[in-house]
């Protein structure tokens, strides 16, 4: 089986204790039953207090998060982990290991991504300056069904209109007007009812949500075309798949357009956009339930 990455993969790395906005901060850390027989095996002080922080319900496992923020408890002063610095990086639960990729499985074929939840990986992916492609390593013979075949070749047309166009508009209408695809118009107080609807992670990202009631005020320079059309790219390659494709457009589309128009009313800046782009990925990418309602809106 083949693996697949983005071009621009091997360049993340964790910023760990430079990260402003930690994964280890506000969000469940699962251990699997791997690790964790791993924890119940080591019989020194610091495997007790590891013991000491875990909290398992009906068999399943999780680190008890602390405070009000809820930040892993071996998340240390420095933003530092500690259990990297007193094990080593191998005595990572497999969640934290992971973090932030995402997989994409095909038949005989796995597509690993990296997520913009990560500000780190935020900032690589709307910056790109190279065409998108995707590198393999693993066995040279690749056996895929028709359909994916047939997907991964629409797929390519889709990436190459996006890569040929001058706005993320421009792109998006002449992507529905192929696929005879009607476009998501966004009545933006609507939508900002809708997403105050869901669960909210973030008290942050509320405040931006309620800026779709407002009046825009900021216009925007050529150039941030083409960090929107790397953020349009990223959503297609996460969510389009041989048995959503449609959906997948839907998906790219409304959230390409929504974090743009947020944008209007808080700043193009480079920082902003990405800082958006980080939350609205949060709060929307991370749960199924969510995404599951963002494509049943944006489809009317």
């Amino acid at each position: 089986m083949k693996t697949f990455v983005p071009h621009y993969y091997s360049e993340f790395k964790c910023i760990a204790g430079e990260c402003r906005h930690s994964c280890c901060v506000g969000w469940e850390i699962d251990i699997d039953p791997v690790t964790l027989q791993k924890y119940n095996s080591i019989k020194t002080e610091f495997g007790k207090k590891i013991r000491d922080n875990i909290h398992i319900q009906d068999g399943c496992a999780c680190f008890k998060l602390t405070g009000k923020d809820e930040k892993c408890p071996f998340l240390n002063g420095k933003g530092l982990c500690d259990i990297i610095l007193t094990l080593g990086e191998d005595a990572l639960c497999s969640i934290c290991t992971d973090h932030p990729r995402f997989r994409n499985f095909y038949s005989d074929r796995i597509e690993t991504g990296l997520g913009i939840c990560c500000e780190e990986v935020c900032r690589i992916v709307l910056s790109d300056t190279a065409p998108f492609s995707l590198i393999s390593y693993g066995e040279d013979d690749e056996n895929l069904t028709s359909e994916e075949l047939l997907f991964l070749e629409e797929r390519n047309k889709v990436f190459k209109i996006a890569e040929n166009s001058d706005s993320v508009f421009r792109a998006i209408e002449k992507i529905n007007e192929i696929y005879k695809l009607s476009s998501v118009e966004l009545d933006l107080k609507d939508t900002a009812d809708f997403l105050l609807t869901l669960e909210i992670l973030d008290l942050s990202w509320r405040e931006k949500v309620l800026t779709l009631k407002r009046e825009k005020r900021e216009n925007v320079s050529e150039k941030i075309q083409t960090v929107f059309i790397n953020l349009y790219k990223y959503f297609l390659f996460r969510h389009l798949s041989d048995g959503n494709f449609f959906d997948g457009l839907k998906f790219a589309e409304f959230s390409a357009k929504l974090i743009w128009a947020i944008c209007e009313r808080t700043g193009f800046s480079f920082e902003n956009i990405c800082d958006i782009a980080r939350m609205y990925s949060c709060e929307i990418e991370y749960s199924d339930e969510n995404t599951d309602k963002v494509i049943e809106f944006a489809e009317g």
